[in-house]
């Protein structure tokens, strides 16, 4: 056998939303898989690991109804402090958001009733 050949097998992780890991057996190599992604919605904390797919790009309402709200009802926001004075973005139900490690989002109810 010579020398230099590779096998590689794949190793499928434990960790719901991880990608597979493909391993050299004739040296310590391992390539890089992304790791979930955490984040919170109204200080709750969540990680792109909980969504079916594992995907960093979710909808508003995916993420919304991931903190068991109806996107509906509700809006998503993003807390960004990276700029001073603190702001936030609003999304709507279909907005496409690419999840940051950090990222603090909170729910904008849409109507409120007014006594």
């Amino acid at each position: 056998m010579d020398s230099q050949a590779h096998n590689e097998i794949s190793v499928k992780p434990l960790v719901k939303g991880l990608n597979e890991r493909k391993i050299m057996t004739d040296q310590a190599y391992f390539e890089p898989s992304r790791l979930p992604i955490t984040f919170t919605v109204d200080g709750q904390p969540f990680s792109t690991g909980d969504f079916a797919d594992g995907k960093e790009r979710q909808s508003a309402s995916e993420i919304l109804r991931l903190a068991g709200l109806d996107p509906n009802a509700y809006d998503l926001g993003e807390i960004q402090d990276k700029d001073k004075p603190v702001s936030t973005k609003r999304f709507s139900a279909n907005d496409s958001i690419d999840i940051e490690k950090g990222a603090r989002f909170v729910s904008i109810r849409q109507k409120a009733d007014v006594a």
